[in-house]
Order: C-alpha cells, then structure tokens, then sequence
C-alpha cells in the first residue's frame, strides 16, 4: 500500500514541477486577465494598454528565454514569435490609445 501512495505523491510531484516550467506564460497571462478585471470594472483603456503590455512583455519574454525554458510562449521560431506577439502588443496599446472617449 505504502508503494502506490508513494508513487502517487512522485507523480504529482512530477507534475508540479513540469507546471512550474510554464511561468513565462503564467507571467503574460496574470498580466492580461488584470487587464481583463481593468475593462469589467470600466476601465477600458488602461486595461486595453494593459493588455497590450501583456503582449509586449511576452515578446520581451520570447526573445531573452531560451528554448526550453520558453515554454509555451513559442509557437513558431523565435523571430515570428517575438514579431508577433510585440506587432499584436504595439497595435493593441496604439488603437486603444486612439480611440476617442464617449
């Protein structure tokens, strides 16, 4: 009995650790969903700018890491990656930042 439990507190051991290798991600995301909770509580544009931000810091992320503590914030080569996801950051902070007021 005392061979499954041990095994089972291995298996989850395993599996936090192989989670804990996904924190640039977790880093980009926490960022956009404070975004998110700025734009539910009306502030649209600082969580818009945010968000973009979110993006920005994943290019900046990408670029630096290396591969296999990247994560999953490659998808493609790192040039496309960084590209992306710093174009998709840049436009969401200047649409937001040019949006008139209501």
């Amino acid at each position: 009995m005392q061979s499954e439990s041990t095994s089972s507190f291995k298996a989850l051991a395993r599996a936090k650790a192989s989670s804990l290798t996904q924190w640039p991600l977790l880093v980009v995301v926490s960022i956009v969903v404070l975004g998110l909770v700025l734009i539910v509580i009306g502030y649209w544009r600082r969580g818009s700018v945010l968000i973009g931000a979110a993006l920005c810091v994943g290019a900046g992320l990408r670029s630096f890491l290396p591969k296999d503590v990247a994560g999953l914030l490659q998808v493609r080569g790192r040039l496309f990656d960084v590209a992306f996801l710093l174009g998709s950051g840049a436009a969401i902070i200047v649409l937001a930042m040019n949006v008139p007021s209501p």
